[in-house]
C-alpha cells in the first residue's frame, strides 16, 4: 500500500539495559546509543508561544487554515511567537511525509509566508502508519 514499498518479513532486535535503578540503567547506556549535543535548542522556542493547529482545527488542517490562523495570531499581537505546528493530517497517508498536495498546493509558499511573519514552522510526526486511509 502506497507510500510503503513491500518488504521482506521485519525482525525486532532488542538491547536489555539493567542497572539498580532506572536512573542508573540510563547513565549507563546512554552513551551507547546516543551522541551528546553538539549545540543548544533554538532559546525562541522555549520562551516565546508556538502555535499548534490541533487546538483549534484537530485533523481538519490545510494551507488556508494554517495561514489564516497564523495572520491571526499576529493581528492579536503576539509578534514574538517561536513557532506554527501543522498539526494531525496534513500528509496525504501517515508516514507519507509528504504534503497533501489537495491540502496544501503550495507548501513552498505557504511556509515562506509563515517565515515572513516571523514563525518556525514544525510539522507534527508520529511513529506509527496507518494504512487505512
Amino acid at each position: 500500500m502506497q507510500p510503503f514499498n513491500q518488504r521482506s518479513e521485519l525482525v525486532l532486535r532488542y538491547d536489555v539495559c539493567v542497572g539498580d535503578n532506572i536512573k542508573d540503567a540510563h547513565q549507563k547506556t546512554m552513551a551507547k546509543f546516543y551522541e551528546k549535543p553538539t549545540g543548544i535548542p533554538d532559546e525562541t522556542m522555549l520562551i516565546h508561544p508556538f502555535w499548534s493547529t490541533w487546538a483549534q482545527y484537530k485533523t481538519n488542517v490545510n494551507q488556508t487554515i494554517v495561514l489564516d490562523m497564523a495572520k491571526r495570531v499576529v493581528s492579536e499581537g503576539f509578534l514574538l511567537s517561536s513557532h506554527m505546528e501543522i498539526d494531525d493530517h496534513w500528509e496525504s497517508c501517515y508516514g507519507e511525509a509528504t504534503f497533501s498536495a489537495d491540502k496544501f498546493p503550495d507548501p513552498a509558499a505557504m511556509v515562506q509566508e509563515l517565515k515572513e511573519m516571523g514563525f518556525g514552522i514544525t510539522l507534527w510526526i508520529h511513529p506509527f502508519i496507518n494504512m487505512s486511509m
